[in-house]
């Protein structure tokens, strides 16, 4: 809950920035991370280093980019279902 009540009234620069620098801990603890994922869900040790976790790292930075760009568009996914981006 206290990071939800901090990060609610940051601002979209400061989101970001803590999003990448959450990516950049994520890619310095590369290996560690995928290790311990390994152990937790069984998957081969090459699978975690080599795409699971560099697609996290990918995530935050992908949405820590996407956080500054406001478009507000909206997008049918089907019939009954739409994305919107504010």
């Amino acid at each position: 809950m206290v990071a939800f009540e901090t990060f609610k009234h940051s601002s979209i620069v400061e989101r970001s920035t803590m999003l990448n620098n959450i990516a950049d801990a994520i890619e310095a603890n590369l290996e560690q991370l995928a290790i311990a994922e390994t152990l937790d869900n069984g998957k081969a040790v090459r699978e975690t280093l080599m795409a699971d976790v560099p697609l996290v790292i990918d995530h935050f930075r992908y949405f820590a980019s996407v956080i500054r760009a406001e478009t507000g568009t909206v997008a049918d996914l089907d019939g009954d279902t739409v994305s919107q981006e504010v």
